[in-house]
């Protein structure tokens, strides 16, 4: 566990969680609205 906690990176995500929520309906959300990694895209 340690020796990925030197590799991960964090990235900042508030703006795309909260748009997640606001735009939930019966815990579905609309793929446009998932987070993506800002490096490779997934």
């Amino acid at each position: 566990m340690e020796q990925y906690n030197q590799i991960a990176k964090k990235y900042p995500n508030r703006e795309a969680m909260l748009a997640m929520r606001e735009h939930e309906k019966g815990m579905k959300i609309h793929s446009q609205y998932l987070p993506k990694c800002p490096v490779y895209g997934g």
